[in-house]
């Protein structure tokens, strides 16, 4: 420890009042809490001491005063890399900077990044201790070659910058015991410390409590202090009879770092993308990193592939970088579970080169499928998809072997055929010079039928069909089709039999944006104007019999009126067709066997819609206002109701709906400011496999601060209290998606709640039902 410095005539009087009290009068502190109307600010405790006899003395101790020196390391217990148990996060410090090294599942080291050492936060006592973000680090000389038994679990000051006092909680994860440290000056300056053992420690789902029969320190996952990472800590004791509190800034580590509580982090690292096997109790993640070479020639992020046994708990790389492809830049997994698809470069180059390539997960063998390109302009685009039933349909410039203005075209293959199975042309011959180019498709898994967009040299848009493997290739809209720069295009695929697609047009040349909704059958049998203009927002139902969209009135100005197109037993004669006004619904949604629409009127109010005789009824007449309905989950559907202090869950039993549960409204779930830009608020929900609980995550994106929030709440069905899952360490945390685990016993949820430019995995435990 290198030397402490005093100054003469010091006082803060008030920043040593704790100090002296958890320090000196420690062994004869009376353990008497007293309520909360008694207790008063630790600002007041001051004169109490001073009466008692017990004045600060001169002196004022700064502390450690040296700069990190020598390498420290950020523990998670149970973290392994490389197959070993490893420090999770590291800090190096030398004479020629600060590099800070993230250790990932399949590699230490993965990264590196230079630090400033004003984003460290250092103990003042000794220089022993930093923290960075979320995470406590400790001095040693060398990583050691286990995870150690005791780890230091919540550091907490009395003031950010500083920190006149300092306590510190370890906890033996394999002995289940904890000890404190309490750090500080004595009166006349000296840094002092004092330890105790034998401390109750009680780790709740959002709080952990520690208490001696002097004092009790709670740590409270909600409330977030002034720096992000740190936690707001209440310390209260007593003397005198009198009970007195003080907040503390707090980090927590060891089995309270924000990876494993309450949530345990799955997969370490920036995670781009993942998908869950449940016959195989598995799960892939695709793991972002950069290589030192791609780092210095300022390449994209390489990806690997990690697959989790969720019985042994052991990762593995699926994909290591080499030769034949490097890193993976997305995948789909394949409908069977056998394998799936991913994006690699063909090679390390200066532009990515990305071709399809196809993994077996049974064997874990990787074969390239798409043809070796010449240049990057030939790479497959990201908007590859499979079939239920094997196909796999990509876009890339394969046919244009020069120029950097290369227009991809669209290949199919039948997986399902086995080894080396053949390559079809989908989309009919274009000119390869100029800018003839497929725009897009959709898949019309029930025609069979693949739909596309050509744009030709004078920029008008035409839609054609074939089958899946280029044959019968029609074209299905008329000539004169809307052209693709169209404010007012809306294209929907209707997917049944013979199934269609619907476009808008433009009604004559001198009014652009008057629009007609027209139906064009994939089978090339004819094309119908529905005279419907200013269509928007629809939905087509399961068997593509049904179309619901808004409409916005050229009569009346910018209402909006509802429509349901019935197409099944109209469309098909290319004739007629049938309109059914309706209320306007938000969120609609079509009933599992296309018979019922129902969604949310502009009153609160939960509306079904017969499509067949567009007869409307009130679903639950007696509820107040309703936010949102949530998707159908077989025959169940379930509603969010607005009340007073509270939602209520609501189950829709035919024409009535019962409260299953009500939940306290979290910040920022209730109705929208008026004052506050918001852009939107969306709901997701999930089912759980067992249905007994529901999953509901809101997220809110504000228009003025770019940025969103998420909060994920589990609800459980029988009126158990609900429980906010996530646990992001700043405000700014984000789940892009969560789901139950298939054997409905836990949550796995992914998005930044660690690091705003970083994605994690993680999973969370329901409580014992």
């Amino acid at each position: 420890m290198k030397q402490m410095k005093k100054k003469s005539n010091p006082r803060e009087p008030y920043r040593f009042s704790i100090l002296v009290l958890l320090l000196i009068l420690f062994p004869i502190l009376i353990f008497a809490f007293q309520n909360c109307g008694n207790a008063v600010r630790f600002t007041a405790l001051s004169s109490i001491i001073s009466k008692g006899g017990l004045e600060f003395g001169g002196g004022n101790g700064e502390g450690y005063g040296g700069k990190p020196d020598g390498h420290y390391f950020h523990f998670v217990p149970g973290f392994s890399c490389e197959g070993k148990e490893s420090p999770a996060n590291e800090i190096h410090a030398t004479a020629s900077g600060i590099t800070h090294v993230e250790n990932i599942g399949i590699q230490c080291g993965a990264n590196g990044t230079p630090l400033s050492e004003t984003v460290l936060d250092q103990s003042r006592y000794h220089g022993h201790l930093l923290g960075y973000r979320d995470m406590i680090f400790e001095k040693m000389e060398s990583a050691p070659s286990a995870i150690p038994d005791e780890l230091m679990e919540a550091w907490c000051f009395d003031d950010p910058v500083q920190k006149t006092l300092e306590v510190i909680h370890r906890y033996n994860w394999r002995l289940g015991t904890t000890s404190l440290q309490v750090l500080g000056f004595t009166p006349d300056g000296t840094p002092a410390a004092r330890t105790e053992s034998g401390i109750a420690r009680l780790v709740e789902q959002r709080s952990v409590l520690y208490q001696t029969q002097n004092y009790e320190l709670k740590v409270n996952k909600d409330n977030l202090a002034s720096t992000s990472g740190q936690y707001i800590g209440s310390l209260k004791t007593s003397i005198q009879g009198r009970s007195f509190e003080l907040n503390l800034s707090c980090r927590l580590g060891g089995y309270l770092d924000a990876r494993l509580w309450p949530a345990r982090l799955l997969a370490d690292g920036n995670i781009a993308q993942f998908d869950v096997f449940p016959s195989q109790n598995r799960l892939v993640t695709l793991l972002r990193k950069r290589s030192l070479a791609r780092t210095l020639a300022n390449q994209p992020w390489e990806g690997v592939l990690v697959d989790l046994n969720f019985t042994t708990d052991v990762s593995r790389a699926l994909t290591p970088l080499q030769p034949a492809f490097v890193g993976v830049a997305d995948f789909q997994v394949k409908p069977d579970r056998s394998g799936l698809l991913f994006r690699s470069d063909q090679e390390s180059t200066a532009r990515t080169m990305y071709r399809m390539a196809h993994l077996d997960l049974t064997s874990s063998m990787v074969q390239m499928i798409s043809s070796p390109l010449l240049n990057a302009a030939q790479k497959v685009t990201p908007d590859y998809h499979l079939t239920s039933d094997g196909w796999v349909f990509y876009r890339d410039g394969r046919q244009e072997e020069v120029g950097t203005d290369i227009e991809p075209w669209i290949w199919s293959m039948p997986l399902n055929l086995g080894q080396n199975p053949p390559t079809y042309q989908v989309n009919h011959t274009l000119p390869l010079n100029g800018d003839y180019e497929i725009r897009g498709y959709f898949i019309a898994e029930k025609s069979k039928r693949v739909v596309y967009s050509a744009v030709s040299l004078d920029l008008k848009e035409e839609w054609f069909a074939a089958n899946y493997d280029g044959s019968q290739n029609v074209q299905i809209s008329r000539e004169e089709s809307s052209k693709f720069y169209n404010p007012y295009l809306i294209t929907k695929l209707v997917d049944g039999s013979p199934g269609y697609l619907l476009y808008s047009v433009p009604v004559d040349d001198t009014n652009r944006l008057r629009q007609n909704l027209v139906a064009a059958a994939l089978d090339g049998s004819g094309v119908v104007d529905l005279q419907i203009q200013f269509a928007f927002d629809l939905q087509a139902s399961p068997d593509g019999s049904a179309v619901y969209l808004k409409q916005v009135s050229s009569d009346v100005g910018l209402q909006l009126g509802g429509v349901v197109t019935l197409s099944k037993s109209y469309l098909v004669t290319m004739g007629t067709w049938r309109k059914i006004e309706v209320p306007v619904l938000q969120a609609a949604r079509f009933s599992p066997d296309s018979r019922t629409l129902i969604g949310t009127s502009a009153s609160g109010q939960i509306l079904s819609v017969d499509v067949t005789t567009g007869q409307v009824q009130n679903r639950c007449a007696q509820r107040a206002k309703i936010v949102e309905t949530s998707p159908y989950f077989d025959s169940q559907m379930f509603a969010l109701e607005e009340a007073s202090g509270h939602w209520n869950l609501l189950r829709i039993q035919g024409l009535s709906c019962e409260v299953v549960n009500r939940i306290p409204v979290p910040n920022n779930w209730s109705s929208v400011d008026p004052t506050v830009p918001l852009k939107s608020r969306s709901l997701k929900w999930d089912l759980s496999p067992n249905g007994q609980s529901l999953l509901l995550t809101s997220r809110i994106t504000r228009l003025d601060l770019l940025q969103s929030e998420s909060r994920l709440l589990w609800i459980p069905l029988d009126g158990q209290p609900a429980i906010r899952v996530d646990a992001p360490v700043g405000s700014w945390g984000v789940i892009d998606r969560a789901l139950f685990h298939w054997d409905s016993k836990s949550v796995i949820y992914w998005g930044p709640q660690l690091d705003p430019g970083a994605k994690h995995l993680f999973q969370w435990k329901l409580p014992q039902q």
